[in-house]
């Protein structure tokens, strides 16, 4: 996770000081100078082809879900089907926890080290 989260902010970084997106950055083009090893400590000893793979997967990751967002329900606490879930014992608001930790919102947050 770290590694991928430095990467992120490396890529947004470098977005911002050129004429692009992160999405759009040209992942060929990538070098770690000094000062980026310095600052991104949890990917300074990769392979730069490596650094441009993973900056290219992540792109496309970044690509697809963006088409999926308006479909999305990212709070993750809707009570649509509360009342079909609750176990014996367990109250609304335990369903809706359990509920929450398989939603797609749920997921998305915990991969959110990985969105530009």
């Amino acid at each position: 996770h770290k590694q991928d989260r430095q990467l992120v902010d490396f890529v947004n970084q470098r977005a911002n000081m050129t004429d692009s997106t992160p999405v759009t950055l040209d992942a060929k083009r990538v070098e770690l100078s000094r000062e980026d090893q310095q600052k991104f400590a949890a990917i300074r000893n990769k392979q730069v082809q490596d650094i441009r793979i993973r900056i290219a997967l992540l792109q496309l990751f970044n690509q697809r879900l963006e088409k999926c967002f308006s479909f999305i329900d990212l709070a993750a606490d809707s009570d649509e089907y509360a009342d079909d879930s609750i176990g014996e014992g367990e109250s609304k608001s335990d369903s809706s926890k359990r509920r929450a930790g398989w939603s797609i919102g749920s997921k998305l947050r915990a991969i959110g080290h990985c969105v530009f």
